[in-house]
């Protein structure tokens, strides 16, 4: 596949959230900083906790495990949160990410 049709085929992914929500961290903008304002946990069990600090870099829509991955920097150390779409795992917190997540 053409690099061209990548990138569509990831933007048509990254536009397709379970419950027909428009997916509010898409929005996220790079170098920019973020607070978690509710804690949750990951697809990896980490959690994030109430007032942890990110530095975005980037996201990236993982086909196979139905998911998205957040790269971020934490403490300057570089770390991705991982969130999948499946209602058993993340979903709701994708779906609601603005109660998780601010701009600061």
């Amino acid at each position: 596949m053409g690099r061209i049709k990548t990138v569509k085929a990831l933007n048509a992914n990254l536009n397709r959230p379970k419950s027909g929500k428009q997916v509010y961290w898409l929005s996220l903008i790079p170098k920019e900083k973020y607070q978690v304002k509710k804690s949750f946990k990951d697809y990896d069990k980490i959690e994030h906790p109430i007032g942890e600090v990110w530095d975005f870099e980037s996201c990236s829509y993982a086909h196979y495990d139905d998911g998205y991955v957040l790269h971020l920097k934490i403490n300057g150390e570089k770390r991705f949160c991982r969130l999948q779409c499946h209602i058993s795992e993340q979903a709701e917190i994708i779906d609601n990410f603005i109660q998780y997540v601010e701009r600061i």
